[in-house]
């Protein structure tokens, strides 16, 4: 097990803290071979308060990969490191653990680094888990409205309302009968259009490479979207937006399919994952 704070023996040497559960016979040669894996090779003797924070964790890391464990957990690893050390940390830590074979359990809070990290990824909540699937599937397709909210931003707008701000999705409206029914989006799945009516940015958040915008449409819903920065927005100005692709959910927040709005042709997918071809509607914004 990997732990949050490490865990390391403050008064024990690298070397020491590496082979701390291994037999006497077998110490030598697999502390040399972990610390090879780990990049600090020729640092046995070192104490703990010498070494970085970065170092730490691969020492713990190692130690914890020391007596060749089936499987490994890592509980938030990476949480006491800065941001850009803790994302070459997680890099580095996937490459060891699949160079070794070994399967490992990452608990984070964090989901962008869950979906940077594992090859499948499980959502739990109050104790029961939600969603178990690729990580991109868990963040496209959601099955519940819950998880839509824990894994990114998303945008949530009643389906009858959505449908009469945004046209070019009413050919939706003939699938679904329920009432209480829900529209969910991901800010940056969202054309924008300069020069267009009835959509305002109220707000504007500047973030290097990418725009974070609020939009305000003509029944004063809001929307958060998150776009590029080859055109810098503006506060007051005025365009055209559209979802092009999000889900469905029922009233009681299970996933009842999505939808995707591409060059005009609207398609539709239900929870099973059966598509279909809704007849063609003429887009009027593009990204």
């Amino acid at each position: 097990m990997v732990f949050q704070d490490m865990a390391l023996f403050p008064h024990l040497s690298i070397g020491d803290n590496i082979g701390f559960a291994l037999g006497f016979r077998q110490k030598r040669s697999v502390v040399k071979e972990m610390l090879q894996l780990v990049g600090l090779e020729g640092l046995a003797k070192r104490m703990i308060y010498q070494l970085s924070g970065g170092q730490q964790q691969r020492v713990a890391l190692a130690r914890s990969l020391a007596p060749k464990p089936g499987l490994l957990l890592l509980d938030e690893p990476f949480s006491s490191l800065d941001l850009k050390l803790r994302q070459e940390m997680r890099r580095e830590v996937r490459k060891i653990l699949k160079e070794q074979g070994v399967t490992a359990i990452l608990v984070t809070h964090d989901q962008n680094e869950a979906f940077a990290f594992a090859d499948r990824v499980a959502v739990m909540s109050h104790g029961y888990i939600e969603q178990l699937d690729f990580p991109q599937v868990v963040y496209q397709r959601p099955v519940t409205k819950t998880t839509a909210a824990f894994v990114g931003d998303a945008n949530f707008i009643a389906l009858d309302k959505a449908l009469s701000l945004f046209p070019e999705l009413e050919e939706l409206a003939p699938q679904f009968s329920e009432e209480g029914l829900l529209l969910m989006c991901r800010p940056e799945n969202i054309h924008l259009q300069a020069g267009g009516e009835g959509v305002v940015v109220r707000e504007v958040e500047f973030q290097g490479a990418w725009q974070e915008l609020l939009l305000e449409f003509s029944d004063n819903t809001l929307f958060k979207v998150h776009t590029g920065t080859a055109k810098i927005w503006c506060r007051d100005e005025q365009l055209d937006a559209v979802p092009a692709s999000g889900c469905i959910y029922s009233a009681d927040g299970l996933l009842l399919g999505s939808f995707c709005l591409s060059d005009g042709q609207l398609s539709y997918s239900g929870s099973t994952g059966t598509v279909s071809s809704l007849p063609p509607k003429t887009v009027t914004a593009s990204s």
